[in-house]
């Protein structure tokens, strides 16, 4: 099992710093995203649903949802534990930290393994040891192929593979955004949905949260229709 490490030791302090090609801007980012009212809507509501049991530890993975989630996760719900294979994920959250809007010690561990300079992934061959059993991650984009996704694709589909529980939080903006590869195709997920390996849920903040529009498009109702079909489970729609 890989070790368990708290992004509070300053030699982690200055390896995920020189490791983060993202740098300070991933938190000041943000302010940028049209989406930050439903994202932040997505954090209340997984916290409302009780989707995390503080005595499970939650492997989360990279991007801007998972680090509004997480953050909202342990900063209200006490003895929340979280792994990620994220340097640029950790890197925010030490910036929370030194800013002084998170406390010093939170559990908050990364896998150990090689880091992708150029997006900040580790690379952990031991992935399926990991302690935990769910994972939450916010997909690039899910269309009627599937799970799709532009970068870090092997390591996506390992964590996938090791987890029996994938939280999806998604912004309407994500349903039919297409990419190169497809991280899981819908029909082997209908699959592992009906034969009890897998479940997959996905949380989606109200129609009229959608920036564009009133609702959502037709062909989101449609993909959405087509989902629940799937076994998929729906949590906001």
């Amino acid at each position: 099992m890989p070790d368990d490490s708290t992004i509070s030791k300053e030699n982690d302090r200055f390896a995920l710093r020189h490791l983060d090609p993202r740098g300070p801007s991933f938190i000041s980012r943000l302010k940028e995203k049209s989406t930050l009212a439903e994202k932040e809507h997505l954090a209340g509501l997984f916290a409302k649903k009780h989707l995390l049991d503080p005595d499970r530890p939650l492997f989360v993975a990279s991007g801007t949802t998972a680090y509004i989630i997480a953050k909202h996760l342990l900063s209200t719900i006490p003895g929340t534990q979280i792994w990620t294979n994220s340097a640029p994920l950790l890197h925010a959250f030490i910036e929370l930290q030194d800013s002084g809007q998170l406390a010093p010690h939170v559990n908050l561990s990364v896998v150990r393994g090689e880091v992708n300079p150029t997006t900040g992934i580790v690379s952990a061959s031991p992935i399926g040891q990991l302690p935990t059993q769910a994972l939450l991650y916010s997909p690039h984009g899910i269309t009627e192929r599937g799970i799709v996704g532009r970068r870090d694709i092997p390591e996506i589909k390992a964590v996938i593979g090791a987890h029996r529980e994938i939280i999806m939080p998604v912004t309407w903006d994500k349903f039919l955004r297409d990419a190169p590869s497809v991280i899981k195709h819908l029909g082997h997920a209908e699959k592992e949905i009906h034969a009890g390996k897998r479940r997959y849920l996905i949380l989606v903040p109200p129609p009229t949260a959608h920036q564009s529009a009133a609702d959502p498009p037709e062909a989101c109702v449609s993909l959405v229709k087509r989902l629940k079909e799937a076994g998929f489970e729906f949590v906001g729609a």
